[in-house]
């Protein structure tokens, strides 16, 4: 039986190390994290337009705070270039 849910959406660029969100607090092993994110970055180089898998992924969980992070599959990716992530916390009884 599901306790609590909370949802968040996020934008991650290819540079940062790590996005943290601060949660309402929860016991971390009753609960599920339920990450989703684009599929795809566009990276142009020379004028041409490849599409770059994204992967976002879970670093870490607490009480309080979730850390994550984007992985992407072709070196060469800008910083500047961003991602949409959406996390669902799920906490059972």
């Amino acid at each position: 039986m599901i306790k609590s849910t909370q949802h968040f959406s996020t934008s991650m660029t290819g540079g940062s190390a790590y996005t943290d969100i601060t949660i309402s607090t929860i016991d971390t092993t009753k609960t599920n994290v339920i990450i989703q994110g684009s599929s795809v970055i566009l990276h142009t180089v020379s004028g041409v337009i490849t599409p770059v898998s994204v992967y976002p992924y879970v670093v870490s969980l607490s009480a309080t705070s979730l850390r994550i992070a984007m992985s992407v599959v072709k070196i060469g990716v800008e910083d500047f270039q961003t991602a949409d992530v959406s996390v669902a916390v799920v906490e059972y009884i």
